[in-house]
């Protein structure tokens, strides 16, 4: 119930059609069954039209179905994530805070002047454009206009 939660919630959300995609052909229903609350950071559409098409081919064309599964949960933060919460933990925290993601890795954010940025390993930054988007059975998620990546992406 829990992923179609979320993709009730993405459709719902004109500009989120490729994570939508993404998570229908990902195996994570399953993952998030188990999960009572999470936040998920939803990349706009508009971010996979313009990677480059080796890195679109990649994510979405691979042979391993693992990798995709990855970046998504790279994107998804176990606990309910509202942009007051954000921007309350990071004012505590010296404008910079970490949050565990459901790949089991460390997902960071940062203020930037008024805004709140996601930052992974690679120093990919992403801006949340739209907070605090609920979805049916009330899980949040967060407008994205950057794409981040795991510590083992290549």
């Amino acid at each position: 119930m829990a992923l179609f939660a979320l993709t009730t919630g993405l459709q719902a959300q004109d500009s989120h059609k490729t994570i939508l995609n993404a998570l229908n052909k990902s195996e994570l229903s399953a993952t998030l069954e188990k999960v009572d609350d999470y936040t998920l950071f939803a990349p706009a559409d508009q971010v996979f039209w313009n990677l480059p098409k080796e890195q679109f081919q990649q994510l979405f064309n691979r042979q391993d179905p693992s990798f995709l599964e990855n970046v998504l949960r790279y994107h998804i933060v176990a606990g309910k994530l509202s942009a007051s919460r954000l921007l309350n933990d990071l004012a505590k925290n010296k404008g910079r805070m970490s949050y565990p993601t459901l790949l089991g890795d460390r997902l960071h954010f940062k203020m930037e002047g008024l805004d709140i940025l996601l930052v992974d390993s690679h120093g990919n930054k992403a801006r949340i454009t739209q907070a605090d988007l609920s979805t049916q059975e009330d899980q949040l998620m967060h407008g994205i206009d950057g794409l981040i990546l795991p510590p083992t992406y290549d």
